[in-house]
């Protein structure tokens, strides 16, 4: 169930910058994606969908610690964190800025990805998927060094948070994209959609 909150300050957690890249001759090229602490993100996969590029990369997070949470001295295997199960809070981001990422380009995206089952984020480390004016960005924040989260691409899933921020969270609603909380809260995971 997407439930839509306005908050209204500009989003932090994905404040990555981008740098669009020209080949020598002159033809687009995908972006070069610079993640948050502005190192190169890793180009994990692209491809040109409906006549645009499509495009993932990977970035590593800053480590913050959370009230209560605590490093694991000695190394154990997890299990994946499944979020397929887990509710999503979504904020609207306001007021609008340079405006919301273009809702067909988000369906693009997110129609793209449906039907690809599952994927995992490593620990410590975020994704960002990128199609013409939609970026979405999904952070593994769980504080253990192996602790990898799982979660589903399909429409019920990450596809329907893509669709449903981007539709509930644009300029009708004064807002620039918005963010979705796992269990609301920031300990989790979160998947913001933005402008690219």
């Amino acid at each position: 169930m997407l439930v839509v909150r306005p908050i209204f300050a500009q989003t932090v957690l994905c404040s990555l910058s981008f740098a669009l890249m020209m080949s020598s001759r002159g033809a687009r090229d995908l972006r070069a994606v610079l993640c948050k602490d502005g190192t190169h993100a890793t180009l994990e996969h692209t491809a040109v969908y409906m006549g645009k590029d499509c495009g993932r990369w990977t970035c590593h997070r800053e480590l913050t610690s959370y009230p209560g949470s605590a490093a694991t001295p000695q190394k154990i295997h997890l299990k994946d964190f499944d979020l397929c199960t887990a509710n999503c809070e979504t904020y609207c981001d306001s007021p609008v800025i340079d405006g919301p990422p273009d809702v067909e380009d988000c369906r693009a995206l997110a129609s793209y990805y449906k039907d690809a089952g599952r994927f995992t984020i490593d620990a410590h480390k975020y994704i960002i998927w990128e199609y013409d004016t939609c970026r979405v960005t999904q952070y593994n924040r769980l504080n253990h060094d192996d602790q990898r989260i799982s979660y589903c691409f399909d429409q019920d899933h990450w596809a329907g948070v893509v669709d449903g921020i981007s539709s509930h969270c644009g300029s009708k609603a004064n807002a620039h994209g918005g963010s979705c909380y796992f269990y609301d809260s920031l300990y989790f995971s979160s998947i913001t959609v933005e402008k690219a």
